[in-house]
This record gives structure tokens, C-alpha cells and sequence, in this order.
């Protein structure tokens, strides 16, 4: 067996018993000393992983509408023109007029928590090939939950009935 038979390079590679007990040799070595090196630290990270540690002290709270800028801005009569006023300078292009919908999902009638769209809105989002770019580096807080107060006054138009 060999490659100039047409049976391609592996038959030519395993045909030969000592090339096939050297590449046998050279996976086990490869893969014994590979593991030996990451299995560690990929563990480390996962057992941080699982249980919160590292992502609350990267991301903040678990709770991001218990700040007290966001309790300030939610309660506010006037957050939500402001946050209209952002909607339309940087959202309308994909959420549509109103959140109407367009090239994104459609924001009206919807029932979002104000966690969930602030962290939406700070990180951006990834759907298939539609991507909403993160916020947190362009505006700042109290803008973004201003968009928030915004987008929740969406759910309650005249045209959402339940």
C-alpha cells in the first residue's frame, strides 16, 4: 500500500507497521504532555467559572438596576424623553421608529426587564449574523439606563393590546 497506488497519503503512512507504531508513539506523547500543561489551569478557570467568583467581580452586581444611578433614572418622569432623544441619534437605523423593528427585533410590546435590556445595551448582542455593537465604551451609565426607561415606555404604546 502506498501513496503511488491511489490509496492516498494516509494508506501510506499506516500501510507500514513501525510508521504506524511512531505516529501511535507520537500521539500518546503529544497528547500526555499537552494535557500535562492545560489541564490545570483550564480546570482552575472552570471551577472559578461555575461558581461566580470571576464573573461578578469582572461584570459588577448581579443586579445592575439596584445601582443607584439606575434607581434614580428609572424613577424619573423625564428619563425617557431623554432617552428617546438617544434612541433616535443611535438606535433607529436598526431598531426602527418607535422600535417599530427593522433590521434588529422589534422593541414595542415587548416585555423586557430593565436588567436585561441595560446589560444588552452595555455588552451588545450577537444573533446570527446581526450584531448589536456594546454601548458601555460611548455612552455612560446614566445615558444608557435612559435608553432603558425609553425602551420600556415602548411596552405600554396604545397599539400593545394583551
Amino acid at each position: 500500500m502506498s501513496a503511488k497506488t491511489g490509496e492516498g497519503f494516509h494508506a501510506s503512512l499506516t500501510g507500514h507497521p513501525l510508521k504506524k507504531e511512531r505516529l501511535v508513539n507520537h500521539w500518546r506523547k503529544w497528547t500526555r504532555t499537552s494535557v500535562r500543561n492545560v489541564s490545570l489551569p483550564a480546570l482552575a478557570l472552570c471551577i472559578i467559572a461555575a461558581t461566580g467568583t470571576l464573573s461578578e467581580s469582572v461584570s459588577g452586581p448581579a443586579d445592575p438596576a439596584t445601582s443607584p444611578i439606575a434607581q434614580k433614572v428609572l424613577s424619573s418622569p423625564e428619563s425617557a424623553t431623554i432617552g428617546e432623544t438617544t434612541f433616535y441619534q443611535n438606535c433607529v437605523y436598526c431598531h426602527g421608529s418607535k422600535g417599530s423593528g427593522g433590521k434588529a427585533r422589534k422593541l414595542q410590546c415587548r416585555d423586557l426587564t430593565p436588567d436585561y435590556l441595560f446589560t444588552t445595551i452595555s455588552n451588545g448582542k450577537k444573533r446570527g449574523s446581526l450584531i448589536m455593537p456594546p454601548w458601555k465604551n460611548a455612552m455612560d451609565e446614566e445615558t444608557r439606563w435612559q435608553l432603558v426607561a425609553y425602551i420600556e415606555s415602548l411596552a405600554k404604546l396604545p397599539t400593545c393590546t394583551k
